[in-house]
């Protein structure tokens, strides 16, 4: 007997995991049981091969999936592919029993349509609580590193915009002392206070206090009785 179960699943064999929903109830596609029922075929005849025992016990699980193009898609394989081994009847009672599971893309070469397909490798674990080796040599980075996209530099970001408000810059703010005017931004003249009011701390206090006088335009006119005096 093995203790790791290694057996392949063509790219024609990977089915989604998606489901069809007709009146109130889940029904498989015939597309999702006709994959299933084959990876129980292929799991059981690898079982048979490599005198597995079927398993009682808690199981890790690891496929590489080997796509056929550059094309973006999900490793969205996992139900169908437990289903089916489950099916099978000869590697686990249930799927249940898998304890730790992971997916990943090869990248160790171009996409190749005669390869596409997984490698699905089974082995059993102590316990529950056991966690296989997973340092930077017993497992890669789980994701394509193609998809992965650096952050944008500093200087290429667009500046944080306030609503009501321009952009704001690195430049620090300088404080405005005026009063602004009609335009925004734009300091205007102070305003001129009229006669007969101090202001403190300025020249021509006394002077503002007292008031300005102005000079007479005319004579001031003689009164009726004064004409007739006359």
């Amino acid at each position: 007997m093995t203790d790791v179960l290694t057996f392949s699943v063509p790219w024609a064999a990977l089915c989604s995991d998606n489901r069809k929903f007709v009146s109130g109830s889940f029904i498989l596609t015939k597309e999702y049981r006709a994959s299933k029922e084959l990876i129980g075929q292929l799991a059981l005849a690898a079982a048979r091969r490599a005198k597995w025992v079927r398993q009682e016990g808690p199981l890790a699980f690891e496929a590489v999936v080997r796509e056929p193009d550059r094309r973006r898609r999900d490793l969205n394989w996992s139900k169908n592919c437990r289903d089916g081994i489950t099916q099978g009847e000869g590697v686990w009672w249930d799927d249940s029993q898998v304890r730790w599971e992971l997916w990943r893309f090869d990248e160790s070469g171009p996409p190749d349509k005669a390869t596409a397909g997984a490698t699905i490798k089974i082995w059993p674990l102590d316990s529950f609580r056991e966690v296989p080796d997973t340092t930077d040599d017993a497992q890669p980075s789980v994701g394509r590193s193609r998809d992965v996209r650096g952050a944008a530099a500093p200087g290429l970001q667009r500046p944080r915009r306030v609503r009501g408000r321009a952009a704001a810059t690195d430049e620090p703010a300088v404080a405005d002392s005026g009063r602004t005017g009609g335009r925004r931004g734009q300091p205007s003249a102070p305003r001129q206070r009229g006669p007969g009011r101090a202001v403190e701390g300025r020249e021509g206090a006394a002077e503002a206090q007292a008031g300005a006088v102005r000079a007479p335009t005319q004579a001031p006119r003689a009164s009726r009785r004064d004409e007739r005096a006359q």
